[in-house]
């Protein structure tokens, strides 16, 4: 698929520029910011 290539494109470009650890804590903070917003309030979270 062109799209999914493409962007994989720009993921390695930017990886290539900022780091690879850099591109690790992003993607952990984005799941970090998704779960919080789709985890109920009375929902205990173990992980946290």
């Amino acid at each position: 698929m062109v799209v999914h290539e493409e962007r994989q494109a720009l993921i390695e470009l930017w990886a290539e520029r900022r780091g690879i650890d850099a591109a690790r804590r992003l993607a952990e903070d984005l799941t970090d910011a998704v779960a919080a917003e789709i985890t109920p309030d009375n929902t205990t979270d173990a992980h946290r």
